[in-house]
């Protein structure tokens, strides 16, 4: 039996910190780049796409997030992506268009809004936004709600709840395009 004790030497500690400093600033940069890039000004949906990325690198979550999605004249705060993984990472280089809009037929259409709270609705705000959510899910998509607070309060188990729901859905899509389902 080894009665050594595990240890790191500090140079070797040292190193490691600077490289997650380094992962760090990263991350942040990029996130920062993907608000502007994408028009996301709203701090609640900011810490949700953030947060979303931070999992999605962890988990290898294939369902990607698209901020101001733009369905009819509206803009919703974010869709789910279940084809952006696999035209991202091209799986099928050569696969027709067909091939894409199969998958994209058979994946739930899901939108994610997060209500503001640093402004007071107007009886009028109220019904554009549910007349806005109606045609919305009469678009075909599913509609998942939070509010900033629940964001605020606890981002992760917003992000959770969303990524438990439909990740099976991604799985699902995933399995049948390993198994050649789109080719025919």
């Amino acid at each position: 039996m080894n009665d050594e004790v595990f240890t790191i030497p500090p140079n070797i500690q040292q190193k490691i910190v600077e490289m997650s400093q380094e992962v760090a600033a990263n991350f942040y940069s990029g996130i920062i780049n993907s608000f502007e890039a994408n028009n996301i000004f709203s701090p609640p949906e900011q810490l949700f796409y953030a947060y979303w990325s931070k999992e999605k690198e962890i988990y290898n979550n294939k369902i990607s997030l698209m901020p101001q999605f733009k369905i009819g004249k509206f803009y919703a705060d974010f869709k789910l992506d279940f084809l952006g993984y696999y035209v991202e990472d091209f799986l099928y280089p050569n696969a027709s268009e067909d091939f894409y809009h199969k998958i994209d037929d058979d994946a739930p259409k899901v939108i994610i809004e997060i209500d503001g709270h640093w402004h007071e609705k107007t009886p009028e705000q109220v019904e554009k936004d549910k007349k806005r959510e109606r045609y919305i899910i009469n678009q075909g998509f599913i509609v998942v709600r939070f509010s900033a607070r629940e964001i605020i309060r606890d981002v992760r188990k917003c992000v959770e709840e969303v990524m438990s729901s439909y990740n099976k859905e991604a799985s699902k899509i995933f399995s049948d395009v390993v198994n050649h389902k789109y080719d025919k």
